[in-house]
């Protein structure tokens, strides 16, 4: 092992030292040019090459060089396009320097530089470059804590922007204003900030993928709120609206971990799937790396850890293989956890050693949680002594963080205190002293009057408040209790419901060219999907129980058993036998309740056999649509339910010989029964398959995308009405 990797490390330092001697040689070049140059725009031309080149110690030098003599280039210009380019020149030269700065962390110096970069922007009047000057501005007071001094700036900012038309700066500025906001948890406001930011950017900006990153920003705090039909309605619009793969992976993402926040782990999937599947036209695999992850953490959280650790370990080779530390480091700290979550102590003992190699770059917090899991694995594992000094580690690391986070509280408190004194003297200048008094004789005697009523009202609702306050408190705690007992009944439940469907690799085992586009309303359904597999026939259902959520979903179940058994208890392949030996095991379920229950099922099934490519199919309710050669067919259901029905006959059975190229078609009622677009109306069957007939002809997974992006955009104002479930099968 040795002989192998001593000529692989003296290959890097070889690799290492041609790359500083090529750096270096290139240096010296561009020096000897400086020399030689005449001209002060090529001496120019050249500093910028040489910032770009030199190493942080030597960004002061040059950048410093390089604004001096933008600066006297931009004095001597005597055009407004001259004066612009050599301020766009000086900008960038304060830029280098900064990074000089920020490294030494001299912080004063570097706000020195910043305003002289706003100055020389004024001078001329550059709105742009003034703009991004008080935008770098507004950073660094953010950096340092200073938020008051950067809302200051902020305000400003608008002031200048209003004043001089600069829309597109306004809307900048409303942004960092929400951000601002979000960061500090004032939730409601920054909600009105990004609203007025989206309102700006309608009426200005030409690029799409602003106004669906600004719809993804207010999503994303109506989530911390909460509210997630808000958030959904904001996440559908973002989705619609955006063009580039960029946006759309951060729409999916942002969508995914709202979901996964508040527990909506199906949701979250979907999300994070169509990352996986936009990400993987992205030349840059980090967010393919990301978006694999993200999966893996979303199983994690539902103890589904075989899942968890495939998509891990998918994201960690590519991490490796981008060679991207920070990703490597992730990825094993996610492993780690699955492993220690799972009880395999040893193993997670492992990945706990392969994160040993990037501490040096961890965060406070990083550091933090590194011992805190180092304590559990080894308290886990019965090594008591490694554990208490992980768990010493932790508690240093726990106080660190702290600290930190307690300094720049009173850093903040300090800064917020000088920006109210001074914005309470401003005040009182501005007041005028003689309306003060006029206005305190005349409203002495009525507030002196009001306050004797009011304090006579408070007493007496005192004592009764009392009494009340008790009573509600009470009430309130049994009301939380009860939804939190509710929310964990319906999560049980997704994971029974989850359970008895397909999984996907199943259904395209069998049916390879299909889709299954399925939207729950609720967190539950009374849609499902279902399919069985007997000798050379496969069998599959588009079924829509009564109602939708939890009564839906319990209906749901009891059906899928009836289906299962009728098939595999009593060998049955025909669909219309299949449905009436379902109905009866439904009622004869049902018989068993005191009361009378008239809950059921419509159906749509099919049994193809795909040797003789014979296709029979039987309906409850619910028609069957085939296409071929540019035709729509479709055939009538039988009008009864699975289920109560006022008079009980044989469900038909039809059989078709399918030509090649055909695409049949099951679906619920949830589609065309669902109401938008403007004015608001049921999109009806009729304008289903119209939209069927306009996509027929693209791949089959291209005609779920097409049929996703068309309800979601139909119904983004309006609410979903029913459970929706539509699957279509190319033979």
């Amino acid at each position: 092992m040795t002989k192998l990797f001593l000529p692989f490390l003296f290959l890097i330092i070889c690799l290492q030292n041609i790359s500083f001697g090529e750096n270096k040689q290139k240096m010296d070049s561009l020096m000897v040019e400086l020399q030689k140059a005449q001209s002060d725009t090529s001496k120019l031309t050249i500093l910028e090459a040489l910032c770009n080149e030199c190493d942080i110690e030597n960004n002061l030098k040059y950048g410093t060089l390089m604004k001096n003599l933008a600066n006297s280039l931009m004095l001597k210009s005597s055009t407004y396009i001259e004066k612009k380019k050599y301020l766009t020149k000086k900008l960038y030269s304060i830029e280098i320097s900064n990074i000089y700065y920020e490294q030494k962390s001299d912080t004063s110096r570097l706000l020195l530089l910043l305003k002289e970069g706003l100055n020389s922007a004024k001078q001329i009047m550059d709105t742009h470059n003034i703009v991004n000057s008080m935008k770098s501005i507004i950073a660094y007071y953010n950096k340092i804590g200073n938020r008051p001094k950067a809302l200051e700036i902020i305000e400003k900012g608008i002031e200048f922007s209003k004043l001089y038309q600069d829309r597109k700066g306004l809307a900048n500025f409303y942004r960092l204003l929400a951000e601002m906001y979000e960061q500090d948890k004032y939730y409601l406001k920054a909600i009105e900030k990004y609203q007025q930011e989206l309102s700006v950017l309608k009426t200005t900006s030409n690029n799409k993928d602003d106004l669906a990153y600004s719809y993804a920003q207010i999503a994303t705090v109506y989530g911390r709120l909460k509210n997630i039909k808000k958030a959904k309605v904001n996440f559908d619009s973002a989705s619609v609206i955006a063009e580039s793969p960029l946006i759309k992976i951060i729409v999916c993402n942002r969508k995914g971990q709202m979901y996964s926040s508040n527990q909506r782990y199906r949701d979250a999937l979907i999300a994070y799937n169509e990352s996986v599947y936009l990400s993987k036209n992205m030349d840059d695999k980090s967010f393919l790396w990301g978006a694999y992850s993200n999966i893996g953490n979303l199983y994690s959280a539902m103890n589904r850890f075989d899942s968890a650790l495939f998509y891990t370990n998918k994201a960690l080779r590519i991490a490796i293989e981008i060679n991207y530390d920070n990703n490597i480091s992730s990825s094993y700290q996610i492993l780690r956890t699955i492993y220690f979550k799972m009880g395999n102590f040893k193993k997670a003992n492992e990945i706990r050693e392969k994160c040993k190699m990037f501490f040096n770059r961890y965060s406070i917090f990083e550091k933090e949680n590194f011992y805190r899991m180092g304590a559990k694995i080894d308290s886990a594992s019965g090594n008591w002594k490694a554990a208490f000094q992980n768990y010493q580690l932790y508690i240093f690391y726990q106080n660190k963080a702290k600290s930190d986070v307690l300094d720049k509280a009173v850093v903040k408190e300090k800064f917020q205190r000088e920006y109210d004194k001074q914005k309470e003297i401003d005040r009182a200048v501005s007041t005028k002293e003689i309306e003060r008094q006029k206005l305190a004789r005349n409203s002495f005697m009525l507030g002196f009057i009001l306050i004797l009523i009011i304090a006579v009202l408070v007493f007496r609702s005192l004592l009764q408040n009392r009494k009340a306050k008790a009573i509600i408190e009470n009430q309130k705690h049994l009301v939380e209790e009860k939804n939190r007992e509710i929310l964990d009944s319906i999560e049980y439940a997704l994971r029974i419901q989850t359970a008895i469907l397909p999984p996907a690799k199943i259904v395209k085992q069998y049916l390879e060219n299909s889709f299954i586009l399925y939207k729950p309303k609720d967190i539950v359904a009374g849609d499902f999907y279902w399919m069985e597999s007997i000798n050379d026939v496969v069998l599959f259902a588009a079924c829509d129980c009564t109602g939708h959520g939890v009564p839906g979903a319990m209906v749901s179940v009891v059906c899928h058993n009836a289906l299962n058994r009728a098939v595999r208890e009593f060998g049955l392949t025909q669909p219309a036998a299949i449905l009436d030996k379902t109905t009866e095991i439904v009622l004869e379920n049902f018989a068993k309740s005191e009361e009378e229950i008239q809950d059921g099922m419509d159906i749509s099934i099919c049994a193809l056999n795909t040797k003789t490519r014979k296709l029979e199919w039987a309906g409850a309710n619910n028609s069957l649509i085939f296409i071929n050669n540019g035709q729509l067919f479709e055939t009538k259901a039988d009008k009864q339910c699975i289920g109560y029905n006022d008079e009980i006959t044989a469900f038909t059975n039809h059989e078709f010989k399918i030509a090649s190229d055909t695409i049949i078609y099951l679906f619920t009622d949830g589609f065309a029964d669902q109401f938008g677009g403007q004015p608001e109306r049921k999109l009806t069957k009729k304008k289903f398959k119209e939209l069927l007939m306009s996509i027929h002809k693209l791949s089959i997974q291209q005609q779920s995308i097409e049929l996703d992006k068309f309800i979601t955009n139909y119904k983004i104002n309006t609410e979903q009405t029913d459970d929706i479930l539509v699957i279509g099968v190319r033979i």
